[in-house]
């Protein structure tokens, strides 16, 4: 095997011994278990330069040019020193939701609850939310391509 197929592989195998366990373990997302390989950029890690040319789409990157984006990523340098992952943006734009939705509705949990489902257009770190009538967020993800061992946004 070429020096370049070996990490792939790897991945492969790691991701099979999960589906494996998946079938052991009901319950257990093994698709969880990839969107956080590649999230936390162990992806790239493990995967090295086999992994150049892979597309997929995200919600967060600290390269995106969208102003709030990049308060978040500021901000966040600033207090912990290091650049932020996607979990981190997640949790940001979740924090500020809530705290939206307890300043508008009260702390009741089911006002809170009821105002969400009527969030639309939140700009927040991880691009533009909108919530349906179930609470699931309607959001349009970035365009990546993992180019030179880095996540590239390359379409919007």
């Amino acid at each position: 095997a070429s020096v370049l197929t070996i990490p792939l592989t790897v991945l492969i195998c790691r991701f099979s011994c999960s589906l494996i366990w998946e079938r052991e373990r009901p319950g257990y997302s093994s698709l969880k278990q990839l969107r956080m390989l590649i999230a936390s950029g162990a992806l790239i890690d493990l995967g090295g330069d086999a992994v150049n040319g892979i597309k997929l789409t995200a919600y967060f990157s600290e390269n995106s040019d969208s102003a709030k984006s990049q308060e978040f990523v500021t901000a966040y340098q600033e207090e912990y020193g290091e650049v932020p992952g996607t979990y981190a943006a997640y949790a940001y734009d979740a924090a500020l939701i809530v705290m939206d939705a307890i300043e508008n509705a009260g702390e009741d949990r089911a006002a809170i609850r009821d105002y969400m489902s009527t969030v639309e257009g939140f700009e927040g770190a991880t691009g533009t939310a909108t919530f349906d009538e179930n609470g699931d967020v309607i959001k349009a993800p970035l365009r990546m391509e993992i180019q030179d061992g880095k996540y590239t946004i390359v379409e919007k």
